[in-house]
């Protein structure tokens, strides 16, 4: 069964969670028989990897288009449409993405089936960035695309906001990120706390900043915060800004882009990882410092209340307030309690292997296929 991925990133791309995420998902399926095949742009892709050119990956059959603009990208568009008669299905992870809603209309003329991953697009915050842009597609969504297609969301949170934009009769399945689990790096002692992620409004870097600068104990210890993460210059200036005049200059780093096995080293020697987005449907993050033993400080706005379930971080409401008390009683916890911290954050991880539960992905695609 060919499957067909046209997306914008895809790994060894550093664009973004989504481009190792949907890479996980075709290495997985090609070793269980599926064979797919990803039309990408060049977005984030390092300079070795070849581009207009065919590769054979573990993933499958992977194509990288150089795209000046990766938004409107001719050759990709033509590629998609010389290669879609050979797929049995087509599996979009972008509503928005042009060569996506291109994808859903030819597929659908071709009848394809159609398999659509929105993430994080319907949700509220998105909705609202750049709004009058995205009515057409919702309406498109909404009253033809979705009786041809099947949904899949990575979360409970996710699939309602689905439901909310195109009505409760869509097809929805529910299946979290999976990824390949590894013996975590062995941790040295550090003190630093850690943002690692998109520089961009939608984490919401400034509240962190505001709540360091309420957090008596952060102030009055030797830890720091380190920030890692590339993105709006504009917005990156104005957390500058907002540091220093926090008077935080010498207690907040910021590292820029990191990747591979110094991202992982990042991780494992973080005492925690802080994720104060304003609304996301899951966060690799959040999971990436689980299976370094690092456990998570978590807002509300992503799907992550197990951290306090597995008594592997903490879940926070969205408020500059609440971020401080809960750093302030972190920055208590040591010693054996904080082991326990970071051996529930190695078993939760657990809980998303791909290895133990990649048939849920298996009987999604022989329900989308029946």
């Amino acid at each position: 069964m060919k499957i067909l991925f046209p997306v914008q990133i895809f790994y060894p791309s550093s664009s973004g969670g989504t481009a190792l995420s949907v890479y996980l998902l075709t290495k997985y399926l090609n070793k269980n028989g599926f064979e797919p095949i990803i039309i990408s742009t060049d977005q984030g892709l390092p300079p070795e990897i070849p581009r207009n050119k065919w590769l054979e990956m573990p993933a499958g059959r992977v194509i990288f288009i150089k795209a000046d603009w990766v938004y409107f990208s001719l050759r990709q568009y033509l590629t998609i449409i010389k290669t879609m008669p050979e797929a049995d299905a087509v599996h979009l992870s972008s509503i928005y993405f042009p060569p996506s809603i291109l994808s859903a209309i030819y597929s659908i003329l071709l009848r394809k089936k159609l398999i659509v991953s929105p993430r994080n697009e319907f949700s509220n915050y998105s909705m609202n960035r750049s709004r009058f842009k995205k009515i057409p597609v919702i309406i498109l969504y909404k009253f033809f695309i979705k009786h041809f297609a099947r949904f899949h969301a990575t979360s409970e949170k996710e699939a309602n906001e689905i439901r909310l934009q195109l009505g409760r009769k869509v097809s929805i399945s529910t299946i979290s990120n999976l990824v390949e689990i590894q013996s975590p790096i062995a941790k040295t002692k550090c003190d630093y706390m850690l943002f690692l992620g998109r520089i961009d409004h939608l984490k919401g870097i400034e509240l962190l900043l505001e709540a360091l600068g309420l957090s008596n104990a952060f102030k009055a210890s030797k830890t720091r915060l380190k920030i890692a993460g590339s993105g709006n210059e504009k917005y990156l200036s104005s957390l500058i800004r907002l540091r220093d005049s926090l008077g935080l200059k010498e207690k907040v780093e910021f590292v820029g882009h990191i990747s591979g096995d110094e991202k992982r080293r990042l991780f494992a020697n973080a005492s925690w990882t802080i994720v104060p987005s304003i609304d996301e449907n899951f966060n690799m993050v959040v999971l990436e410092s689980l299976l370094e033993a690092t456990p998570v400080i978590a807002s509300k706005g992503v799907p992550w209340e197990s951290l306090e379930k597995y008594k592997a971080g903490f879940w926070v409401e969205r408020s500059a307030e609440k971020f401080a008390e809960i750093i302030d009683k972190a920055l208590r916890i040591q010693g054996q309690e904080y082991g326990e911290y970071c051996e529930n954050a190695k078993r939760l991880a657990q809980e998303f292997d791909i290895e133990k539960h990649f048939q849920k992905w298996l009987d999604f695609y022989n329900q989308a296929m029946g």
